[in-house]
């Protein structure tokens, strides 16, 4: 008498006499699978030289004190390019810039917008990896060592990370809203890739720069979203 064994799943759709609930329990069994956490791989190694490049539009107001944030992140000085643009400006955003030693400093008079201003600069940039900042976004300390250490997993191609808006001024609202987001972003990483992002705080490689359209909305999530079409990963630390 040969041996008795479960039937495998294909056995189980193919036979008639199987109930239903076995196929539920095998389609099941094949969904965990599919949605099993996907952790980061983490491979030694220098990390990457990052363009952090602030986008500002008449940000007078705020940029001295976003540069001074960024020359006070946690990421070693040779590995780290800053650069403004400032196009379109008329105030003194793009004076103000130029006052830091060490940012690469990009003006023109006419205005594009974001996503016209990230069309021109973005090539002109050096560091293997690009991130973007609005002049009002603060990062933490270690923001950039966070999104580019994902980078060691040769899968990802972008990342983006927490947005936390202050309290006051009716942002009460609009920080409920992105905590949320953020839970979404995270459990979305966890199983591949995320389905969002904060402009505020966008890295990609360099390399698989595709300039969104020129007219553009939601820039940030257009970006991500085609390096996922492209077959990376596009994660949220």
């Amino acid at each position: 008498m040969a041996a008795s064994s479960s039937p495998s799943c294909g056995a189980r759709r193919a036979a008639a006499r199987w109930p239903g609930s076995t196929w539920a329990s095998c389609t099941s069994r094949r969904a965990r699978r599919r949605l099993a956490a996907r952790p980061l791989e983490a491979r030694p190694g220098p990390l990457p030289t990052v363009s952090l490049l602030i986008v500002a539009y008449n940000e007078q107001a705020v940029l001295a004190e976003k540069l001074r944030n960024s020359f006070a992140l946690d990421y070693p000085a040779d590995r780290l390019q800053i650069a403004v643009v400032a196009d379109g400006s008329t105030d003194d955003t793009a004076q103000i810039a130029t006052t830091f030693d060490g940012v690469a400093v990009f003006y023109e008079p006419p205005r594009r917008g974001k996503v016209g201003a990230m069309r021109r600069v973005v090539p002109q940039l050096s560091g293997e990896i690009v991130v973007i900042s609005d002049a009002n976004a603060m990062y933490s300390p270690g923001a950039l060592k966070a999104l580019a250490g994902a980078f060691a997993d040769p899968a990802v191609g972008s990342a983006t990370g927490a947005k936390r808006v202050q309290s006051g001024a009716g942002g009460e609202g609009e920080g409920l809203y992105w905590r949320y987001e953020s839970n979404l972003l995270r459990w979305e990483s966890a199983l591949g890739s995320a389905a969002g992002a904060a402009g505020e705080i966008l890295a990609f490689r360099r390399s698989l720069w595709e300039a969104p359209p020129a007219d553009a909305v939601i820039e940030d999530f257009h970006l991500a979203m085609r390096v996922v079409a492209r077959g990376w990963r596009h994660v949220y630390v």
